[in-house]
């Protein structure tokens, strides 16, 4: 939820509102709370940082799961309007839940302690889980215009975390050479995962050094850890246009769930966008879910909206517009350096004497994923209005039934 409008940041108190939900047809609210008390990280079944403020905006990632019905209400005065967003997502007849309970059970009060470890300390996850699972490692040493392969474990497998060790010497180097993964194709397959590598690895030059859930750097090493399922084989490809020394650490644990997807990966760029014209991130066809996205832009424009960017979808045909980078506005006061966090952060944000910005954003969809049946477009307007002209360069992550390039939409 937005707790500030236009160019004011301390425009709309949320402090003096509280938060009910209503489950079931009840009349009681299975959660009433003051919001203050909510973001606070106080309640135990809200810790940080699965609640927090954004620069913009007010977050929280706790489930609240429900059987037949759920009614959200917002109490408080206030003459400005406020904006809202939440995300549902159905679950088919049958699913074995627990409905929603304000003090958590001990089993959830387990899982919520997992959870809020982990986003609190990304890094420590290599330690606590990476650390008991097999490791493949992968030494590199290559020439200017040079492809290396290597052959993966044999599957089922799932890749749980692919980590990067570059001499300092090569870093620049690395960053422009090309990571590509192929999913029970053999060496010569389709890439399912085709990037740069600095789009990877989230190490794009002058980013701060940060660790989030899915992609960061640690001591020097870069890391991506979303799951990458196979059945049979799995290739890693890396081509490089000048001289890289390096290793790989791929670490992985036997099996994969029934119906696990296949993790897809993608760049795009789009350097002369001009306003009103969408930047696309994905236009595909199949079944899946959109996982995340790592967006830099460069461009020219004058506060307080060159970084408003709204996310649009359309999935399975119907469109729907969600301000997912909204919060990211660059009022002063709000957003005025990089910053980063478990699944969202601004790792470059730098603006010159003369109005020239550069900046760069990544959106996890760790807690809430987009799922598509058919067919899923994505991308983001830019700017108050789809009025910026800037060029954009994006990875984009999602998950498919297709080990493989499906079919692409219009």
């Amino acid at each position: 939820m937005a707790r500030a409008g236009g160019d004011q940041p301390d425009k709309l108190d949320w402090r003096k509102k509280r938060l009910k939900i209503h489950l079931d047809g009840k009349p009681d609210p299975a959660l009433d709370i003051p919001l203050e008390t909510l973001f606070s990280g106080a309640h135990p079944h809200f810790p940080r940082p699965l609640v927090m403020e954004g620069s913009e905006g007010l977050v929280f990632y706790v489930p609240i799961a429900f059987r037949e019905g759920c009614k959200v209400v917002v109490e408080g005065e206030d003459e400005e309007a406020w904006l809202y967003q939440i995300n549902m997502l159905s679950l088919p007849d049958g699913s074995e839940i627990e409905p929603f309970q304000a003090d958590p059970a001990p089993e959830t009060a387990s899982e919520l302690e997992r959870a809020r470890s982990f986003w609190s300390e990304p890094a420590a996850y290599e330690s606590k889980i990476l650390a008991e699972l097999p490791t493949a490692i992968y030494k590199l040493d290559g020439v200017g215009n040079s492809e290396h392969v290597f052959i993966l474990p044999p599957g089922p497998a799932t890749i749980r975390s692919i980590e990067l060790e570059p001499t300092e010497a090569t870093a620049d180097a690395w960053r422009s050479a090309r990571l590509r993964l192929v999913w029970d194709q053999g060496a010569g397959g389709e890439p399912a995962v085709d990037l740069p590598v600095a789009f990877a690895f989230g190490t794009l030059a002058d980013t701060i050094p940060f660790s989030s859930l899915l992609v960061g750097q640690r001591d020097g090493t870069w890391y991506n850890r979303f799951p990458m399922p196979y059945r049979n084989q799995a290739v890693l490809r890396v081509n490089a246009t000048q001289p890289i020394r390096g290793t790989f650490q791929v670490r992985f644990e036997k099996g994969i769930p029934d119906h696990a997807g296949y993790l897809r990966a993608d760049f795009r760029e789009a350097p002369t966008t001009r306003p009103n014209e969408v930047f696309n991130w994905l236009d595909e066809r199949g079944r899946g879910h959109f996982a995340g996205v790592l967006m830099s832009s460069r461009g020219q424009a004058n506060p307080p909206f060159r970084l408003e960017w709204v996310d649009r979808f359309q999935i399975d045909g119907n469109e729907a517009s969600n301000s997912l980078h909204r919060d990211w506005s660059a009022l002063g006061g709000r957003l005025d350096g990089p910053v980063a966090s478990p699944s969202r952060g601004f790792p470059i944000h730098r603006i010159s004497e003369e109005g020239a910005w550069r900046a760069a954003a990544y959106h996890w969809r760790v807690a809430d994923p987009v799922p598509f049946a058919t067919s899923i477009e994505a991308g983001v307007e830019r700017g108050g209005g789809n009025a910026l002209e800037a060029n954009h360069r994006a990875s984009v992550f999602w998950y498919s039934n297709e080990p493989k390039t499906g079919l692409k939409g219009r």
